[in-house]
């Protein structure tokens, strides 16, 4: 990234929070694991940025991040409700978190984006209806 510039990348895919990882018990040790949705969602993610910015290496930059998460309209509600959410009048407060959805775009950029989340010192995040479901990042130097 340029000086200021900006990284605009796109998911076209409902948002997949992090959930949190599944533990097996073989013998004595414990294993750590995350679900393949999960997985899948996160290579995706990876993939995505590597398409589209194929040149660029992961910054090791201060960084603002501003990611927005559409999330589709549930079917059983009311056409009042439908209108209100649609034009932000009604927000998503249920869940999943969105720290959660953080957690998942976060993991999948780093060391593909930046070289590590800890270089990221403003985030705004939020969670909004759609019936075009997908996730829009940003990602600013400072």
């Amino acid at each position: 990234m340029a000086n200021n510039q900006v990284i605009k990348l796109v998911i076209n895919q409902v948002p997949q929070p992090q959930p949190r990882p599944r533990v097996t018990v073989r013998g004595k040790y414990a294993h750590a694991y995350e679900s393949k949705k999960i997985r899948t969602y996160k290579k995706l993610v990876a993939h995505k940025y590597r398409l589209e910015y194929a040149q660029k290496l992961p910054t090791e930059k201060p960084l603002t991040v501003d990611v927005r998460f559409y999330r589709p309209i549930q079917k059983s509600i009311s056409k009042i409700e439908r209108h209100r959410r649609l034009t932000g009048q009604s927000w998503p407060t249920m869940k999943p978190d969105v720290d959660n959805y953080v957690k998942a775009i976060l993991d999948a950029l780093n060391g593909v984006a930046f070289k590590d989340d800890s270089q990221i010192v403003v985030l705004y995040a939020r969670k909004i209806y759609s019936d075009n479901p997908r996730t829009e990042i940003e990602i600013t130097e400072m």
